[in-house]
């Protein structure tokens, strides 16, 4: 999928349950245009788009409750609204992270390794507030990183051959939010 400069959502591929195109199951061997009025997307087992409202809307797989609606192992064909108010989102295979306007990381899906970073092992099929004050998110499979305004680096999550690099979790998995490093710089 792409976002063109006047907003408009384009896709193409394989697209055997639906989640590429509103209602339409169809491969697509160029990009179409499906939607408008898009400024970001984040692309999965379920597609995370935000509007130019700030919606975040979402479709597609939800096996491990990715999507954030509430509505587990039930492929969705056409956009739900999730959230108001949200500024990035990025979605692994099998959770979500989304940034709201006031730089509160929410949380989503799987988090049989704690890469929720809510402090369990508990899947959440909703969003769940984690940590403030945050201006970057990115997921992985099994573990998520998070960057402050002030420049600090988290991670937490799956933590086998110390993939979170972090020195004090010698545990394979870590459920909260801990501080890798400082001074990091905001993507460009």
């Amino acid at each position: 999928m792409a976002i063109t400069t006047d907003n408009v959502l384009w896709r193409w591929g394989l697209n055997p349950q639906g989640q590429h195109d509103v209602n339409n199951m169809e491969c697509f061997y160029r990009p179409i245009p499906i939607m408008n009025d898009i400024r970001f997307v984040s692309v999965r087992s379920s597609i995370m788009i935000i509007n130019t409202k700030n919606e975040l809307l979402a479709w597609g797989s939800n096996h491990f409750g990715e999507r954030g609606d509430n509505d587990i192992d039930k492929t969705c064909h056409s956009p739900k609204k999730i959230m108001d108010n949200i500024i990035e989102v990025s979605s692994s295979f099998n959770h979500t992270l989304a940034i709201d306007k006031n730089d509160v990381l929410w949380s989503w899906g799987s988090n049989k390794a704690g890469q929720l970073g809510d402090g369990t092992t508990t899947d959440r099929h909703a969003p769940k507030k984690i940590m403030e004050n945050v201006v970057a998110a990115s997921t992985a499979n099994v573990h998520s990183m998070a960057l402050t305004a002030d420049g600090v680096l988290w991670t937490w999550g799956y933590n086998m051959d110390g993939l979170l690099g972090v020195a004090n979790c010698k545990d394979v998995i870590c459920c909260r939010p801990m501080a890798v490093m400082s001074n990091v710089m905001l993507p460009a």
